[in-house]
């Protein structure tokens, strides 16, 4: 099979086959490269008709053959014109997708993990002028051209959830190469608004479960949050410090300096993987209670 593109012939086999036809029946047909060299021969068919093919595989690249034919008579014609092509019989497997610059949102830039479900993707290893598909699983999400540089880019729309993207090219010549490794990507858009926080059990220093203690820097817990995802923390709104949630969601905050003292209202936000951020969560009424300070000692009151 053959394919022309802006004037060049391309061809997808090592041993294309050349015809001709009006010939005398029972001459030899010589196949000779741009050399001269006789790199194949035929004889022609009682019908005129001839079809000749190099006995060795041709280099990848350009060729210019001719033929020339012997009759029985041992009369040699001219060499005829020159059919000029190109072989092009393989192309390379793509290197897989990432996510392009500026597409991998949230805390890495680096694990795919993104809040954007219309993103870039980019890629190495493709051959110049190739098409380049992206799928996801088996469906075509994305086409684009290859560059002169071997790179290329395509924007794909991907629905929320887990991806598996491969990349595949057919180069001008119609070869189509082996599916690329697979980029495995997550789309995260969502993120639920945390519940309201509680005080450590252990340091509810007063009556269980009134949410008051005499620790000046008590510990505030959660649960419900997503798995690793950073979780800021606020006192009467101001902002007091950041920890990291569970693989399970729990998370727990200790400030590294004292609450307050009385009604505090503690709040939480988070913020996902993928960079999402939450809504503020339900306040929780903590209650620093100031401990008495000791009386000093006794002295006997003075007698008259």
């Amino acid at each position: 099979a053959s394919t022309t593109v802006n004037d060049v012939t391309y061809v997808r086999t090592d041993k294309p086959a050349l015809r001709g036809a009006n010939n005398e029946a029972g001459a030899t047909v010589e196949l000779l490269d741009a050399t001269g060299d006789v790199i194949g021969t035929t004889t022609v068919l009682t019908n005129g008709s001839w079809s000749v093919v190099p006995t060795s595989a041709l280099s990848q690249g350009e060729h210019a053959l001719t033929v020339r034919v012997t009759d029985i008579a041992g009369n040699i014609s001219a060499n005829s014109p020159a059919v000029s092509f190109v072989v092009d019989s393989t192309v390379a497997t793509p290197g897989a997708p990432t996510l392009a610059v500026g597409f991998d949102s949230g805390r890495s830039q680096a694990d795919a993990v993104t809040r954007l479900n219309t993103v870039g993707l980019s890629g190495q290893g493709g051959e110049a002028g190739a098409t380049l598909e992206v799928f996801d699983g088996s469906t075509l999400v994305g086409t684009t051209t290859v560059g002169a540089d071997t790179e290329w880019f395509v924007t794909v729309t991907l629905a929320e959830g887990a991806h598996t993207l491969t990349a595949r090219q057919t180069d001008v010549a119609g070869n189509v190469s082996a599916f690329s490794s697979s980029l495995a990507a997550v789309i995260d858009t969502t993120i639920a608004t945390l519940g309201s926080p509680s005080l450590l059990a252990a340091d509810d220093t007063g009556t269980k479960g009134d949410g008051s203690t005499t620790l000046a820097q008590a510990t505030v817990t959660g649960t419900g949050a997503e798995a690793n995802a950073q979780i800021n923390v606020y006192a009467n709104g101001f902002y007091r410090g950041t920890t990291t949630a569970s693989g399970s969601g729990a998370w727990s905050f200790k400030p590294t300096s004292n609450w307050g003292v009385g009604s505090i209202a503690i709040t939480a936000t988070q913020t996902d993987l993928a960079g999402n951020v939450s809504g503020i969560s339900t306040a929780f009424g903590l209650g620093i209670l100031q401990v008495p300070l000791a009386l000093a000692a006794p002295q006997l009151a003075a007698t008259s």
